[in-house]
């Protein structure tokens, strides 16, 4: 399939080659640094922000720490539901401002109100740091936004989000059963493990191989954590309480055979799932708003699945 015409600007811009200053070797930005730009880029890769009615950033109080959940209240906030989404970035980088926009747009798509987790990043936090922050904003703001326990509440997340919502939910639905009603995964990193379409889009796609690699050894700087089912998540003897399940991916992606493996494995153990796969993109499109209407058709997808999976709670 060839790309879609806004992605191949995308990448026309991303592969440029970096011209050195005056006979100088080139200056790589420091982690800071890229985080900085990669906040400022994803935020206008997204687009732009419409119908919300109000964004508030709180504090969240966990064990031992605090962090920071951005709360988006769309306009249309019909459904009777809620949503919790943890942004991607390798586990090293992206934020609640990278994933703004689509944070926000998330929000208007599903018509839900939607806590976006500021959780801990690698190598300054590596595993299981990012696994106990989203666990633990979860269960609080549980506590902040459903006392009463009687509204739905969906997970999201995009690649290491995605993985972020999976370990999440089984957590959660393991002591209580059904509090996480659906989930959304968006290309999530699943096992860690190299497969083929690592080798088909190692370079070239957004989402290098080197890339992989890169925020593999941040995050998991011990190699054992690998057969860690809160790493990888085939692994987990509680797979079966995970919820139903929508898994998007980008036919150009990496990642693109990790979904597959998932789909199989949830099947295998009773739960509901739909996978549903974008041509002509790459890793990241659902972040690149304002290059592609595909990003916008597959949040809509979402909020058909979960009109689909939460309209009996609803």
């Amino acid at each position: 399939m060839e790309l879609d015409p806004g992605i191949q600007f995308v990448l026309s811009q991303l592969n440029q080659p970096s011209a050195p200053p005056s006979g100088g070797e080139v200056v790589r930005p420091s982690l800071d640094e890229f985080r900085v730009m990669f906040n400022n880029v994803s935020r206008l890769a997204s687009g732009n922000v419409e119908s919300i009615e109000s964004i508030e950033d709180l504090e969240v109080q966990l064990v031992g720490r605090s962090l920071v959940v951005r709360a988006f209240i769309p306009e249309d906030c019909s459904r009777n539901a809620y949503g919790i989404f943890f942004h991607g970035g390798g586990f090293t980088h992206g934020s609640i401002e990278s994933h703004h926009g689509v944070a926000a747009q998330l929000a208007v798509a599903t018509r839900s109100k939607i806590y976006s987790v500021d959780y801990r990043l690698a190598p300054e936090a590596p595993f299981p740091a990012a696994v106990e922050d989203c666990v633990e904003a979860t269960t609080a703001i549980i506590a902040l936004s459903d006392e009463n326990r009687s509204t739905p509440l969906f997970l999201a997340g995009d690649s290491a989000g995605g993985n972020l919502s999976l370990v999440t939910s089984i957590a959660l639905n393991k002591d209580d059963p059904g509090r996480i009603g659906a989930q959304l995964l968006i290309y999530p990193v699943v096992t860690f493990e190299e497969r083929p379409s690592v080798e088909r889009f190692a370079t070239g796609y957004f989402l290098t191989r080197d890339d992989l690699i890169y925020y593999r050894k941040c995050y998991l700087p011990d190699e054992n954590s690998l057969q860690d089912p809160r790493v990888n998540v085939l692994l987990s003897p509680n797979l079966d309480v995970s919820p139903p399940t929508l898994i998007i991916s980008a036919d150009h992606d990496p990642l693109f055979d990790e979904a597959p493996f998932l789909k199989e494995a949830l099947q295998g153990v009773g739960v509901s799932v739909e996978h549903a796969i974008f041509e002509g993109v790459i890793h990241g499109f659902v972040s690149m708003g304002a290059f592609t209407e595909k990003s916008k058709a597959a949040l809509e997808r979402c909020a058909e699945f979960l009109d689909r999976y939460l309209s009996a709670k609803s």
